[in-house]
């Protein structure tokens, strides 16, 4: 007989001081997320905005089995609808931690908890969820079951790598593209002079890779619009006690393409369970002609593919790039989810999905618009 599943709301603070139990459910996670767990999350408590994020956390059998980390909207969509977003900081991958026991009376035991909220939200959007495999099944079967449904936005295939036990380049890469590679690699070489991958992956090598890549994304186009990692005091200490908390625990690595003791590209990857996320990536824009981002994929899909914990290599990316889908051949389906909280079919769920729709086409059409202008002025899209 299933344990029973009891619910409770936290605070940031109340939460981080069970890190333990958090790793816990981390590590024993339906699917891993290494955003939404404490060595990504607790950082961006102390650093961050965190102030307004509620967790409303699932418990069986005396330990977490569940955490929505939620702030509230009664302004999304300019109408007195609240609405639930799971919000995890500078991640575009919003994998919940569900425990794989038991997974879809957790997720239905969250769902009737958040219904009684003060705030009565009528939704709860779900942002880069996976919209298939092992946790999307778990909210399925939470929603039939509970009389609930939920509407899927902006679907999206993400690029992926799947490891098989093979070479990963050589099944997937052509000869032509294999030539085209090489042609790179020697165009950069006879530019640039000597160059070496290194792949960082011991704490005091983070350490200073961390650093370097600051540097090297700020001296590019992040950096002149000021949204580069290490530019902004607070941002810059949330990455730096982000990745090296990861660090200690080997759950991260740093891929450069060193020309001397300077990194002309350089790739910030993640790690939990047998997943790697590729998180941020910088280069040398002025080797822009000389392909070193489109290098540094290679390197990264070379390491991740040596890497025997490494099952998976998630991209993150939320647009496409055809290149980069040629390189990682598989996919992941993903899409932002809009869940009905209430039971049954709602009057005020159908509007707010209504108006959720209307919004996401008012600002689609609103980022073309800007798009356009700044591509008019000659200015990076």
């Amino acid at each position: 007989m299933a344990e029973p599943v009891t619910t409770t709301w936290l605070t940031g603070e109340q939460l981080a001081d069970r890190a333990g139990e958090w790793r816990a459910l981390a590590e024993n996670a339906v699917e891993p997320n290494v955003f939404a767990g404490p060595e990504c999350f607790i950082p961006a408590l102390r650093h961050l905005d965190g102030e307004r994020t509620s967790f409303l956390v699932a418990e069986c059998d005396g330990g977490l089995a569940g955490i929505l980390p939620l702030r509230f909207s009664r302004a999304r969509w300019g109408v007195p609808l609240a609405c639930a977003i799971h919000q995890l900081p500078y991640a575009p991958h919003g994998t919940p931690l569900i425990a794989r026991s038991n997974a879809t009376s957790i997720v239905t035991a969250l769902l009737d908890a958040l219904l009684k909220h003060r705030l009565s939200p009528t939704s709860l959007l779900l942002q880069h969820m996976p919209a298939a495999g092992p946790l999307a099944e778990a909210w399925e079967e939470a929603l039939a079951a509970s009389g609930r449904t939920a509407l899927r936005f902006a679907p999206f295939e993400r690029p992926a790598m799947r490891k098989n036990g093979t070479d990963y380049l050589a099944a997937r890469m052509s000869k032509h593209r294999r030539r085209r590679l090489e042609q790179q690699r020697r165009k950069l070489h006879e530019h640039a002079g000597e160059t070496r991958v290194t792949v960082a992956a011991e704490p005091a090598m983070i350490l200073a890779g961390l650093e370097r890549f600051f540097a090297l994304e700020a001296s590019g186009w992040k950096g002149r619009r000021g949204t580069a990692a290490g530019q902004e005091a607070a941002r810059a200490a949330f990455f730096r006690e982000n990745t090296m908390a990861l660090a200690e625990r080997g759950e991260a690595r740093i891929v450069e393409i060193m020309r001397g003791a300077a990194p002309i590209a350089a790739a910030l990857l993640f790690i939990a369970q047998d997943r790697a996320w590729f998180f941020k990536t910088a280069y040398d824009e002025t080797l822009a002609r000389y392909s070193p981002g489109v290098l540094l994929d290679v390197a990264v899909t070379e390491a991740l593919d040596r890497d025997p914990r490494i099952a998976l290599g998630d991209s993150l990316m939320v647009t496409a790039d055809v290149g980069f889908q040629a390189l990682w051949q598989d996919r992941l389906p993903m899409a932002d989810w809009l869940v009905e909280v209430e039971r049954g079919s709602s009057r005020r769920f159908a509007l707010s999905a209504r108006l959720e729709a209307l919004r996401r086409g008012a600002r689609a059409s609103a980022k073309q618009a800007v798009a356009y202008v700044r591509t008019k002025r000659g200015l990076k899209a």
